[in-house]
């Protein structure tokens, strides 16, 4: 079954760039160790990790960002074959799904680690107030733990696709 998607989460987020001008005004950097600790007093760290809410581009009210094999692209079916990766926390404290993968199988543990879960409510309620706390409502979500050995990525949009690289090999593609 495909989980509940309102195009409105995705659509009312900042571009890329504009999310990367905000978190510099909001100083991001300076917030994220916050951050680290809420993950940590909530057991959460290796469940949800945080990332910075943005879109790449526009797409149609019956479209989904759906990454595969490194690449998200806008799709309209299969739909039931995805599964939310980073989620927009709404100022009232519910989870909206605005990146997905796709999933081949149905696998249960998704579900259960979806901050949605009321399990996770007391960790939701604290991050909307940390964000309240630093003037940063709506700059940062949250996202699915992505490994213990996950490098990080940079992630660089071309037309209707994004394309995720590992941090060493963007450079030769961002000056081309």
């Amino acid at each position: 079954m495909a989980p509940f998607y309102d195009p409105s989460a995705y659509d009312n987020l900042p571009l890329l760039a504009d999310a990367g001008y905000m978190f510099e005004a909001k100083h991001g950097k300076n917030i994220i160790p916050e951050f680290r600790a809420l993950f940590e007093k909530y057991g959460t760290e290796r469940v949800f990790g945080l990332v910075l809410n943005h879109r790449h581009f526009n797409m149609s009210s019956n479209e989904r960002l759906v990454k595969y094999a490194g690449t998200s692209v806008p799709w309209d079916s299969m739909l039931d074959k995805t599964q939310p990766t980073s989620w927009f926390v709404s100022e009232d404290n519910n989870c909206l799904p605005y990146e997905f993968h796709y999933s081949q199988d149905d696998n249960p543990n998704e579900e259960d680690s979806a901050p949605d879960n009321p399990k996770y409510s007391a960790f939701i309620n604290s991050f909307n107030e940390l964000l309240r706390e630093k003037d940063a409502l709506g700059l940062f979500g949250i996202c699915r733990y992505p490994g213990d050995d996950f490098p990080g990525r940079v992630e660089i949009t071309k037309g209707r696709a994004n394309i995720n690289f590992h941090p060493n090999d963007a450079p030769k593609f961002m000056t081309s």
